[in-house]
């Protein structure tokens, strides 16, 4: 990270990283990160390494197929975590464990408890959610 991180430095750039790649990250995300001179997006990861490879071919990103290249080679300004609900508890910790800020795209919570999300939340805020 790099050592001026809370200045005020209006000119800096700041590196982002996605853990992610569908469609909420491609039609919400980007067009508002790419909007924003100051915010560069440099790498772009998902599970589905292909999905990875399409996005990060678009918007000039490195791509790949696990949020450790945040923690061993690359050392962005902030990672932008958009998985699914039962998918980024393993993700955020290691990024919390590592300083390395993050935005969490949606709440960790779920009937079992914090960090406790399954399939079976989802069905239940799915069906709250078309009321």
């Amino acid at each position: 990270m790099p050592s001026d991180y809370t200045s005020n430095n209006s000119t800096r750039e700041i590196e982002v990283g996605i853990v992610g790649c569908g469609e909420v990250v491609r039609d919400h995300y980007i067009p508002v990160l790419k909007s924003m001179p100051r915010l560069i997006i440099t790498t772009c990861v998902d599970i589905n390494k292909h999905r990875a490879d399409e996005l990060s071919r678009q918007i000039g990103a490195i791509s790949g197929d696990t949020h450790h290249v945040f923690l061993k080679e690359l050392q962005p300004d902030l990672v932008i975590v958009c998985t699914k609900e039962y998918d980024r508890v393993g993700i955020i910790k290691d990024l919390v464990k590592n300083n390395i800020p993050l935005f969490c795209e949606k709440p960790l919570t779920g009937r079992h408890g914090q960090f406790c999300i399954d399939a079976s939340d989802l069905t239940v805020a799915r069906a709250i959610y078309k009321i």
